[in-house]
């Protein structure tokens, strides 16, 4: 391999003046930093912010206006005793300019509900009022709806230059939005949005009769019902743009700064990348011997079977002369071999096979215990995974029966609320046949004509 000249690479800081012309002896990709940046500004400029929205927002409101209405009509209760010695007033204390100073003058102090003049002469009558309390609600239910409601200040500020917005309902409204929730989003325009301020307008507008004070308290208990997902938007943006870079590429022996330049972010980008890669290099052009593993020594299959059948010829042969030999000399055979003649040739050779045979039975004994050892060295490993794998399985099965129960705790909820849901639904209606009767015979009543 061609040796690398290396140059000497010094320390700059970004608006350094270049003392030397410094090239790159490698080829080099480096991040464009100050390109990268730009493009990543202006995508995350067209990514939707995320929002959640509550539907539960109503009820919220409603059982607000509820407790602060009970609050304000049990103060007002034991006031009107406290002043006239009973609860329930007639005609001509209720018409009395005592009742009217009464009236003028009581304020709740466990709660900010506006009395009107009218709901005073039914709590003063002694009737609960729970009519005038559903034709709050109805007001308050009517003007939310199921509309994307957003705070004014969300429109001004942050979705000023946001086209779009992603709206995910939750599936649990006491807890945080999670990702994976994500696909079940939809995107809606600005136009798609109604600002809070408009839904307070809306309120008001249905109690043209009633004070200011009355009006603005009403309209005080609305709230949005989209909110802003900060940590989650942030998260799925830096998603985005994560694989979004811009890189700049260097050949061998181009300039990466001249003398006298100043030093750019960049410049320092390409400095510290030659810095980190020298070593590397360096470390590549001489490379170190590979150690022989553990098993580096182990029998080929094809020698192991092998060495097995030359050990059984080899045990044939052995038995076959020694029968040859006891035939020969069936009795006194080892006198008999003292006394034959010497056969160089023939008794080295049969003093060297058991010597051979022991060796190579050795040896097939060696290749056994080692492939014994690998066999049960596999088993091991194999049995540690099972038991790891039985181990995460045993941790999965309580979480995933947590998620089954949590949904079916879910269904359950959400039936509930669609059976109280059609109760109040019904409430509603009877209570607005109610009022349309009640005006009906009202008009009647003006307009009849005297037949007397």
């Amino acid at each position: 391999m061609e040796e690398i000249v290396w140059p000497d690479i010094p320390d700059y800081s970004p608006g350094d003046t270049a003392i030397a012309d410094l090239y790159t002896p490698v080829q080099l990709v480096v991040l464009d930093v100050e390109r990268t940046e730009t493009e990543r500004e202006e995508r995350l400029g067209q990514l939707a912010p995320i929002y959640s929205y509550h539907p539960a927002t109503k009820e919220k409101v409603e059982s607000k206006l509820t407790t602060a209405f009970l609050r304000a009509r049990d103060e007002f209760i034991k006031e009107l005793e406290s002043n006239f010695g009973h609860s329930k007033l007639d005609k001509m204390e209720l018409s009395s300019s005592q009742f009217a100073l009464f009236q003028k003058r009581f304020k709740p102090t466990q709660s900010e509900f506006v009395i009107t003049p009218a709901l005073a002469k039914t709590w003063g009558t002694g009737d609960s009022g729970n009519r005038v309390l559903m034709q709050y609600k109805f007001a308050i239910a009517e003007a939310i709806g199921k509309r994307h409601i957003i705070d004014d200040s969300e429109l001004s500020e942050r979705l000023a230059s946001s086209p779009r917005i992603l709206v995910v309902t939750p599936l649990h409204s006491d807890q945080e939005l999670s990702a994976l929730e994500l696909d079940s989003g939809e995107y809606f325009g600005k136009s798609d949005l109604i600002p809070l301020s408009q839904i307070k307008t809306a309120i008001s507008d249905k109690f043209t009769q009633e004070r200011w004070q009355f009006k603005e308290f009403i309209s005080s208990l609305v709230e949005p019902t989209l909110q802003f997902e900060e940590e989650l938007t942030y998260q799925q943006h830096a998603l985005e743009i994560a694989d979004l870079w811009n890189a700049m590429r260097y050949d061998p022996g181009q300039l990466i700064i001249a003398k006298g330049d100043l030093v750019s972010l960049q410049t320092i980008a390409a400095i510290d990348h030659l810095k980190k890669l020298k070593p590397v290099i360096l470390t590549i052009t001489q490379p170190a011997p590979i150690p022989a593993g553990p098993f580096s020594e182990a029998i080929d299959p094809k020698w192991f079977w092998s060495a097995i059948a030359a050990t059984v010829l080899l045990s044939i042969f052995l038995v076959f002369s020694m029968t040859r030999r006891h035939r020969r000399h069936p009795a006194g055979s080892q006198l008999a071999l003292s006394e034959e003649p010497l056969n160089p040739n023939g008794d080295l050779r049969e003093r060297l096979l058991p010597h051979l045979a022991r060796q190579l039975k050795d040896k097939l004994v060696v290749g056994l215990v080692s492939q014994r050892r690998q066999m049960l060295s596999n088993e091991s490993s194999a049995t540690a995974q099972v038991q790891e794998l039985e181990a995460r399985l045993a941790d999965l099965h309580p979480k995933i029966q947590e998620k089954i129960h949590a949904y079916e705790r879910q269904i359950e909820e959400l039936q509930q609320d669609l059976k109280d849901k059609e109760d109040e639904t019904r409430e509603i209606i009877r209570a607005k046949i109610v009022l349309a009767k009640e005006e009906r015979d009202a008009e009647l009543t003006r307009h009849l004509p005297d037949w007397r």
